[in-house]
């Protein structure tokens, strides 16, 4: 009977002492299910790289054609080259978006949808395509003009700027003075967005390729201009 009343007591003096462990372990499972549930533990899990010197590569993904406003032309990335005379309707004008994070800098990277290749910059600020998109100079941040125009520029440097000339060739990123801004200068574009815009829009007719409209429209502007300056030579 000794035995069994130690024992009842014994039991009855760790009763206590396991509930309180239980209490915190219940706890610690419900912090860290908090934890797990928070914005920046989302992000954390699902990117590739976890350290703050490295790229970290997220699934944000969205696909654009980006129109360079000196060139009158789409960004192109075909094979290991990049230019800005794509047509509108060359696939190879597809470019995806890729959000991505280095050293506290949040940015895209920028990458063709049919060659698979990142835009990067070189060490001497030349534009460039690469296979993998794990260095800085691979990633961009999207910028706003003083007119709304889209700018990128280069998180590992930020001097360096995305600019094609007006014959399509990408200028050196360091190279920002000596060409005219709008060469840095792009609008994004959708495909979808211009499908809608098509459809709830019957008040006028149908545009075959509507980008080439702003084009036209500058172009006799230009020539109306040009006309008046020769009439007023004449007189």
């Amino acid at each position: 009977m000794s035995t069994k009343r130690t024992g009842q007591s014994a039991l009855e003096l760790r009763s206590p002492i396991y509930r309180l462990l239980v209490l915190l372990s219940v706890s610690i499972l419900m912090a860290t299910f908090s934890l797990a549930l928070s914005p920046d533990a989302l992000i954390e899990s699902g990117s590739k790289f976890l350290s703050d010197n490295t790229i970290t590569q997220y699934s944000i993904r969205r696909q654009y054609k980006f129109y360079n406003h000196c060139s009158a032309k789409q960004i192109l990335i075909v094979g290991n080259s990049v230019s800005a005379s794509g047509s509108q309707d060359s696939p190879n004008t597809n470019l995806i978006l890729q959000s991505a994070h280095y050293k506290n800098h949040h940015g895209i990277q920028i990458i063709g949808a049919t060659s698979g290749r990142y835009l990067c910059f070189s060490k001497k600020s030349k534009l460039i395509t690469k296979f993998s998109g794990a260095n800085p100079r691979c990633i961009f941040e999207e910028l706003f003009s003083p007119d709304y125009y889209t700018v990128l520029r280069s998180v590992s440097n930020k001097d360096w700027l995305v600019g094609f000339n007006r014959r399509g060739k990408p200028i050196l990123g360091s190279d920002t003075k000596t060409h005219r801004s709008r060469c840095y200068h792009f609008t994004k574009r959708d495909h979808s967005y211009l499908d809608a815009l098509h459809k709830t829009r019957h008040f006028a007719p149908k545009i075959s390729n509507p980008h080439k409209f702003l084009h036209l429209l500058h172009e006799k502007r230009t020539r109306r201009q040009k006309r008046h300056a020769f009439n007023e030579m004449r007189r």
